[in-house]
């Protein structure tokens, strides 16, 4: 195969469907301090559906005081 050429077509089927199979509503996430008092808020109110054959996460950053070096 040269650079021009396209790539062959894939011979994995396609299986994702409209099936829900992982539905959040209203989803808040709030970290708190040693003293339990609120102090960051990583998420807030979110909604997502999540169907048959696809892939999920939720990515953020690295905590600052995060141990491993």
């Amino acid at each position: 195969m040269t650079a021009l050429e396209p790539n062959p077509p894939s011979k994995i089927e396609n299986r994702k469907s409209e099936e829900v199979v992982v539905s959040v509503r209203g989803l808040t996430k709030v970290f708190k301090d040693f003293w339990n008092r609120p102090k960051a808020r990583a998420v807030d109110n979110v909604d997502f559906n999540v169907r048959r054959g696809e892939v999920f996460g939720l990515l953020g950053p690295t905590a600052p005081a995060n141990p491993r070096r």
